[in-house]
């Protein structure tokens, strides 16, 4: 699974976005558990390190082994060393509120869901030579400080397990993002993603 970083929402799918081979139905509750994960993770942080207890239970060295299969296994960069961390991590961040929607977050991370995923890239550039900051301007949020977390390959809780322990990514920016203060809003889309089978944008941003 793959990441990329920058330190109720509208269900934003394009039309064909929500034909993605998990069925309709299950494309249309992707985005409500990953808000409902992400806002677990922030308003009880200690209780979130159970579901990464769970998940480093399936770990032998660097590699994960999928749910429901016996041989379906996941390499990973740092292995049960990430996960630790990120246990530690949770265990020791104060409850933090919880984030509401924002239209255009999500109008802005759709932006983005739409034009890459079919190209099969991976990246915070997008259309035209867009930033995030520049797509979530384009639809009206005015902000104080931004942050847009991507995740390709994942899908549900997944996205927020692999973004808390962001292997791979010396800087942890994804779960800085996840586990700052000052951001109160989010945006979600989910999508198709050409070369990783879908893909998840979270645009998050200070209150205006």
């Amino acid at each position: 699974m793959r990441r990329s970083f920058i330190p109720r929402l509208v269900l934003a799918f394009a039309a064909a976005a929500c034909l993605v081979s998990a069925g309709l139905a299950r494309a249309e509750t992707m985005p409500d558990e990953v808000l409902a994960a992400l806002n677990r993770a922030r308003t009880d942080p200690a209780g979130f390190s159970a579901v990464l207890q769970q998940y480093r239970a399936r770990m032998q060295g660097k590699r994960y082994l999928k749910p429901g299969t016996t041989q379906s296994w996941i390499v990973t960069q740092e292995g049960t060393a990430a996960v630790d961390e990120a246990i530690a991590v949770l265990r020791a961040t104060p409850p933090l509120p919880p984030l509401s929607v924002n239209q255009g977050l999500a109008l802005a991370a759709l932006d983005h869901v739409v034009w890459q995923g079919p190209r099969g890239e991976v990246g915070h550039g997008g259309q035209g030579g867009s930033s995030p900051g520049d797509r979530i301007t384009r639809h009206g949020v005015r902000k104080h400080m931004w942050g847009e977390n991507i995740s390709y390959g994942a899908d549900g809780l997944q996205v927020v397990i692999d973004l808390i322990v962001d292997d791979g990514v010396a800087s942890r920016g994804h779960r800085d993002n996840i586990l700052n203060p000052g951001f109160q809003q989010v945006g979600i889309a989910i999508g198709p993603h050409r070369r990783y089978g879908t893909m998840c944008v979270m645009d998050l941003a200070s209150a205006q």
